[in-house]
């Protein structure tokens, strides 16, 4: 199909004053054959009001809510928006965000082109309140590396949500995880490339500008360095369990080593939460009692604020 249809979806919460610009590099696209799919996850501000003109000024354009039985939260809604989507082609979104004008053609060429491959990933740019722009150290190797599971957790190859246009039945029964509030791209996206073994191209443009406020996800977690560590554990754990049986052990060991460096910043840091309890148990069947011992004996140096080189190599 040289003309497919192209699924955008958007979740949103409370950016009724940022949507409208996002919405409008939509409309903008030189590629028209498209459906935007906004799903609100409980907006409390003029979110209804903006989206009701829009729906109103292109037919293009759908407007749903979250349904009140999915847990609150961005990934709720970017499942529902995916099973409400008719496109051959999807490409989630952010409502922030902005698309450079031919960011859909450009990537519905490659995937046309290119037979056998899944998934085409391009470049994105921060842009800030004042008019500047950054460049994302993202994409520093992406070119020499294949798009694959195993690269995208050693970091030599990464991206962001709105990179990837991704063919639909390429994703099957592949969804973000609900129960996850930060990382939910990074979880999703090495589920798709371990789990379906998936071909990408990597198209070295910058087709999309990515905002960056004071309100945005990533920012507040900055501030918050305690949440941002669970989070960043409760995903890695998360997407270990998920994928572990499709990685070689390498890639194993290098997640599973994550998640025991997150925890010893929380035993340093004189920090416990639920999440690090539940990582006990589970680092016991993965590694053994023995290498918990040791693990724990680690525990108890950091504790009291002595530093042993020796027990950081045991674990690894």
């Amino acid at each position: 199909m040289q003309n497919p249809l192209v699924s955008i979806i958007i979740p949103t919460y409370n950016r009724a004053h940022l949507i409208g610009e996002t919405l409008d590099s939509v409309i903008a696209q030189t590629y028209s054959n498209w459906e935007c799919i906004v799903v609100d996850d409980g907006s409390t501000d003029t979110t209804d009001e903006v989206l009701k003109m829009y729906c109103e000024k292109d037919s293009r354009i759908q407007y749903h809510h979250r349904p009140k039985d999915r847990l609150p939260g961005g990934n709720a809604a970017r499942n529902y928006g995916f099973e409400l989507c008719k496109g051959e082609y999807v490409n989630w979104f952010d409502s922030d965000d902005l698309m450079i004008l031919n960011f859909i053609e450009k990537k519905v060429l490659i995937i046309n082109k290119f037979k056998v491959v899944d998934f085409v990933i391009s470049k994105c740019i921060n842009f800030f309140e004042d008019g500047t722009t950054q460049e994302l150290n993202l994409y520093r190797d992406i070119e020499f590396n294949e798009l694959n599971a195993d690269n995208f957790i050693c970091n030599k190859v990464g991206w962001i949500t709105q990179d990837m246009m991704i063919k639909k039945e390429s994703i099957g029964n592949i969804f973000y995880d609900e129960f996850l509030k930060s990382g939910q791209e990074y979880n999703f996206i090495i589920k798709l490339l371990a789990l379906k073994k998936l071909k990408g191209f990597f198209l070295n443009e910058i087709l999309s500008k990515r905002r960056i406020h004071s309100e945005a996800i990533q920012i507040k977690l900055h501030t918050n360095k305690l949440e941002a560590i669970t989070q960043k554990f409760v995903c890695q754990i998360r997407t270990y369990k998920a994928v572990k049986h499709a990685l070689n052990k390498k890639t194993r060991n290098k997640m599973l080593g994550t998640c025991i460096n997150l925890y010893k910043t929380f035993v340093k840091n004189h920090k416990s939460t639920p999440y690090f309890t539940k990582f006990i148990m589970y680092f016991i069947l993965e590694r053994g009692l023995v290498k918990w011992f040791v693990l724990s004996l680690y525990s108890v140096f950091l504790f009291f604020n002595i530093e042993s080189s020796k027990f950081n190599s045991w674990i690894k």
